[in-house]
């Protein structure tokens, strides 16, 4: 019984620590971070813009996000899928990945 709580406990933290999708954008050859790169979920209509440092961080939502869209002008779009995973009864939809790469074009 003791581990049962232990595992529900552990369980309960995990699921409320993964409430955001997050991350970095860099560019394709030169691998320095992007700033203001919007970072889109269409299903959702959410919409973010990563930092100075290149990170976003997106809020999940109870609709399922099917990908994210990244978006930088004078670089190529790139949409990301996410995947679902099922642990027993319990489904998790994850951004494959934690860094993504733009190919932008010379300037």
């Amino acid at each position: 019984m003791k581990n049962f709580i232990y595992l529900f406990i552990s369980l309960s933290i995990y699921s409320c620590s993964e409430s955001n999708y997050k991350g970095y954008v860099y560019e394709f050859d030169n691998e320095i971070p992007l700033e203001n790169v919007t970072v889109y979920d269409s299903i959702n209509k959410i919409k973010v813009f990563t930092n100075k440092n290149g990170y976003f961080e997106i809020k999940k939502n109870d609709k399922k996000v099917k990908e994210l869209i990244f978006i930088k002008e004078a670089c190529i779009k790139r949409k990301i899928k996410t995947i679902s995973i099922q642990n027993g009864e319990l489904m998790r939809e994850y951004f494959k990945g934690d860094t993504i790469y733009l190919k932008c074009k010379d300037q």
